[in-house]
């Protein structure tokens, strides 16, 4: 996810949008707690509109959550909708789309057999040097395979997501 730094206010919204969030939020908290755990997010963003997955309604908490309870509380809320109100989120969840092309077996990563199952699919030979090359230059973390964040990041470099 596209963050900024943590702890800023978040100025982007006006006082009436801040209350109706806190609203929204509230109604969401089914124990009245005043946090959400990964369900009443997933419930409350669907609600405002986001159409976000489990995966990542997790990997929000995930980033924001400051206590390790799995819990998300108001002001990291408020820093998550303006997240997800921007293009940011967007793009990179167009890019994500494209990696399951990629990834054939649907197992996390790409390996050099996805991409020659690829290009057998599109009817295009590329050489296994090149092939290997290709995983080689994403790889970054140099286990042999692309995950979803190597490809995010290769992708962005691209500059075709702006």
């Amino acid at each position: 996810m596209a963050s900024r730094k943590h702890g800023r206010p978040v100025a982007s919204f006006t006082l009436q949008e801040k209350m109706d969030l806190r609203e929204v939020f509230s109604l969401c908290s089914a124990d009245k707690s005043d946090r959400l755990d990964w369900q009443e997010l997933r419930m409350c963003l669907r609600g405002l509109g986001f159409g976000v997955r489990k995966s990542d309604v997790k990997r929000f908490i995930h980033e924001l959550n400051r206590h390790g309870d799995g819990m998300m509380d108001f002001p990291h809320f408020l820093e998550l909708i303006e997240v997800l109100s921007s293009d940011t989120f967007s793009k990179e969840r167009d890019i994500l789309d494209g990696y399951s092309l990629f990834d054939k077996q649907n197992n996390g990563h790409i390996t050099m057999d996805d991409l020659r199952a690829l290009c057998t699919e599109v009817n295009e030979y590329v050489p296994d040097n090149s092939l290997r090359r290709m995983i080689e230059i994403a790889d970054a973390d140099g286990d042999g395979v692309v995950n979803k964040a190597d490809f995010l990041k290769v992708m962005k470099r691209t500059n075709l997501f702006r």
